[in-house]
């Protein structure tokens, strides 16, 4: 009776992440964001078979307690696994450092090892768990060992999460929370009723509401530069202003790329996308985390900041034009880039919609595009 509510769980928990399997093959995402995920999910699919095998607590057949054996000790072996790859997820999503990623992948092959070394240990001194001759499993005297490792691990993801939670919205803060707290917290669960698989099934269920929000995320962002489209703008600057008289003044600015029509003619499409990525970047570093960054049209970019003074919006302008010369002056791509901006701070007493807050910026972003003389295109 176990081995078949496990099964109907393992149908269940597959035909969910099957779906989601197919939908992310057919958009075929190539960030490190979507390979961490795409792992995280076929190795659940895969882990949930795997877990089907370990059930086979009891049954006679002569191919059930091979299974169990197998099914075990890849469960044991592999323990490890999904933590370390939620942490990997979550760090990404909150930092989206790429290469900082790899440097943390290789730290966390010390507790992996570790674990699989004990795992290996449990064959011949039952540390971890041992299978008696009647084909049941039992618990080791320091199963809690392996648990222990897992725990480690999300705790530390979780503490990553608390402390950066300003960095994201909350609403992709409160999924990625819950990415991983509810395997966690069906971990004590499993501990104390053996037999179901809650963990993993549990595990299948917050993947599905994780690529729901991810897609949702998607959907506001755009696809070449990874800042926020037109659409999230245009709620978020509308937003803004309607609880501007309450959490008090802000300030926006746009820019537009000189010259970059020139940069397409002369290099092609493909280098005029990759300073369209170039300057979404350096935008980014030149504002905090929780600061809005658009695309605004085909190279222009606005950026909404919670800056009531005047001084402080200058700082920001002038930090991105040092920003913009700094990397022009390393030579690393075959064109100049150059921005002319309209900045402005939003007066509440004004009663501005979100259209006339953007035709006054407008008026001064093409007043001086007129003054500016931009670089050369190369």
């Amino acid at each position: 009776m176990v081995f078949i509510t496990n099964l109907c769980l393992c149908i269940f928990s597959e035909t969910l992440l099957a779906s989601i399997a197919v939908s992310q093959f057919r958009s075929r995402g190539t960030s490190l964001s979507d390979r961490l995920y795409q792992a995280i999910l076929y190795s659940v699919m895969v882990m949930l078979v795997i877990d089907l095998f370990a059930r086979c607590d009891g049954l006679a057949s002569p191919v059930f307690p091979a299974l169990n054996s197998i099914g075990n000790f890849v469960l044991f072996l592999f323990n490890p696994f999904f933590p370390i790859l939620w942490f990997l997820y979550t760090h990404n999503q909150v930092f989206c450092d790429d290469h900082e990623i790899k440097k943390i992948f290789k730290r966390f092959l010390i507790p992996f090892a570790l674990n699989a070394l004990l795992t290996v240990i449990s064959l011949k001194t039952s540390f971890y768990y041992y299978i008696d001759a009647g084909n049941i499993y039992h618990r080791g005297s320091y199963f809690f060992v392996s648990a222990l490792i897992n725990q480690s691990i999300m705790s530390a993801a979780f503490f990553l999460l608390i402390v950066n939670r300003n960095r994201m919205e909350r609403k992709y803060f409160y999924a990625l929370m819950f990415m991983g707290a509810f395997p966690a917290l069906c971990v004590p669960l499993q501990i104390m009723i053996y037999g179901i698989s809650f963990a993993l099934n549990a595990m299948a269920v917050s993947l599905v509401i994780t690529y729901m929000n991810l897609q949702n995320k998607r959907m506001n962002l755009d696809y070449l530069t990874g800042v926020f489209n037109r659409q999230q703008l245009d709620y978020y600057l509308s937003d803004k202003i309607r609880r501007c008289a309450r959490t008090g003044s802000f300030s926006a600015i746009l820019l537009d790329m000189d010259n970059f029509k020139a940069i397409n003619d002369k290099f092609g499409h493909c280098i005029g996308d990759d300073a369209l990525k170039v300057t979404a970047a350096i935008l980014r570093q030149c504002v905090r985390e929780q600061d809005f960054i658009a695309r605004f049209g085909g190279d222009e970019f606005y950026i909404v900041l919670d800056v009531s003074e005047s001084e402080r919006l200058l700082e920001t302008a002038n930090k991105i034009n040092s920003s913009i010369h700094a990397y022009n002056k390393t030579g690393e791509k075959p064109y100049y880039l150059s921005l002319s901006m309209g900045c402005a701070t939003y007066d509440a007493g004004t009663g501005m919609s979100a259209e006339e807050f953007q035709a006054q910026i407008d008026r001064l972003m093409y007043w001086n595009k007129e003054r500016n003389k931009a670089g050369p295109v190369i």
